[in-house]
């Protein structure tokens, strides 16, 4: 009778454990991003901690050099020609911090990420979301539109 008792108790131990591990593996999140967006993001990522790390925001020629390593030359060239300031952040204020969103891969080697910009006030959070548009060269991604949605 303790025999059985105890051959009850293995079964219900190992059915137990069988039920967590189904739950555990089926309840996985898999990763459904293509894998260029997630080279396109580190490339974003050390991109948008350079300029934050120097508190400023990108005007023409100025704040351009130092940052070339992830821009590419047609984005360099239209910063160049412009007369106002290049909208990396799009906000009047430089942002006090920022978060990659999402990602969309038109092609192979080009990524559109959304960057969320937020700064906070004294009464309120601000926040604004610009998109870039990376293209991937022969060696790493590079930023290569910035697009403003008003």
């Amino acid at each position: 009778m303790l025999r059985a008792k105890f051959e009850n108790r293995k079964r219900s131990l190992l059915f137990c454990i069988s039920v967590f591990c189904f739950c555990f593996s089926a309840c996985s999140i898999p990763n459904l991003e293509p894998p260029e967006c997630g080279e396109a993001r580190v490339a974003a990522k050390q991109f948008y901690s350079l300029l934050f790390a120097n508190q400023e925001a990108s005007s023409p020629t100025k704040h351009v050099r130092g940052r070339e390593r992830f821009l590419t030359p047609g984005l360099i060239s239209r910063i160049a020609e412009s007369s106002d300031s290049i909208a990396m952040t799009a906000m009047s204020e430089f942002p006090d911090t920022f978060r990659i969103g999402e990602c969309e891969a038109v092609s192979a080697n080009r990524v559109l990420l959304e960057i969320q910009l937020l700064s906070r006030s004294d009464s309120m959070t601000h926040q604004r979301s610009v998109r870039i548009e990376t293209i991937q060269t022969a060696d790493r991604w590079l930023v290569d539109k910035v697009i403003i949605d008003y």
